[in-house]
């Protein structure tokens, strides 16, 4: 019978135990599992999944987006403020006048971010933008158009009835005062006078309230100052007619009939169609008759008949 024999590996020159032979390719094997192997390390170096199969192609980074220029973004935020998405265009403005301060869209994006809250009702914070837009930029091309804006925006926050606080109606008014003269080939200038005419109407409408209290109490000294003032400050307005024809029959019942009939003949002859005219040219005709009936009557004797 053969016997079987354990081979042992030991150096020559050690004196430590024997490692068997069995051992040994075990913790070989081991190595070889555990650590990568050059293909392995290759493929992770490549971005391969190691438990992948080697053909798999390398895994592609993720695509960075190019940044936007000035133009694109601005022209998203039109597209934004047509859809009624103002807040999301006042972003994309925004990010136009902080990202690029100097170049020309930065000028547009801070016009329209007014336009945004304008659309938004939001009219104080849009007549503010608006101001600041002029006091930046007072040459611009579309300053015109930034002047109704700001009118505009005023006239909205001013109360409807005539009889409440008027200032916004009255900071309006000033704006447009002269916008024909500065603007005269302006595509704003019709609403403009418009505009202007209309608050015109609402201020002398709130003037002549006072003066149509006084003129129901026949307080004629009060109510002709009324009318007068109402008609001296706005001449242009549809009520300056009727001002004009009250305070000339407030100066007739004062006495001062030369001044009255000045002014009804003056009425008459700068407005002939109006209404106002109208009763000017009667009370004129009422009163000339009165006065040559006056004239024409004869005068009783005093002296009594003799032999009476």
């Amino acid at each position: 019978m053969h016997s079987t024999k354990t081979v042992q590996l030991q150096p020559a020159d050690a004196s430590g135990p024997i490692v068997p032979l069995g051992a040994f390719l075990v913790l070989t094997i081991v190595c070889m599992l555990w650590l990568p192997s050059p293909s392995q390390a290759a493929g992770d170096a490549a971005g391969l999944d190691p438990l992948s199969s080697s053909r798999t192609a390398p895994r592609k980074g993720k695509k960075v987006r190019a940044a936007e220029t000035p133009e694109q973004l601005y022209n998203r935020g039109l597209r934004q403020m047509r859809r009624g998405y103002y807040d999301e265009a006042v972003v994309s403005f925004e990010k136009v006048r902080n990202h690029f301060p100097f170049n020309q869209y930065s000028v547009l994006a801070e016009l329209r971010v007014g336009d945004c809250l304008y659309e938004k009702a939001t009219y104080a914070e849009a007549a503010d933008a608006y101001r600041q837009f002029v006091r930046l930029h007072p040459r611009h091309s579309e300053i015109d158009y930034v002047v109704y804006r700001i009118a505009r925006s005023e006239f909205k926050l001013a109360p409807s009835v005539a009889q409440r606080d008027q200032s916004h109606t009255i900071r309006g008014l000033k704006r447009l005062n002269g916008f024909a003269e500065l603007f005269p080939d302006s595509a704003y200038l019709a609403e403009a006078e418009r505009l202007r005419g209309k608050a015109e109407l609402r201020l002398s409408r709130r003037a002549t309230q006072v003066g149509h209290f006084y003129w129901k109490r026949k307080a004629w000294q009060a109510a002709e100052r009324r009318y007068r003032l109402a008609y001296d400050e706005f001449p242009n307005s549809k009520l300056a007619s009727l001002c004009r024809y009250r305070q000339a029959v407030c100066l007739w019942q004062l006495g001062r009939m030369d001044e009255a009939r000045l002014a009804l003949e003056g009425l008459v002859a700068s407005d002939p169609d109006s209404r106002s005219a109208t009763r000017a040219r009667r009370f004129l005709e009422k009163r000339g008759a009165a006065e040559n009936k006056l004239q024409d009557a004869p005068a009783e004797s005093s002296e009594t008949p003799a032999g009476q």
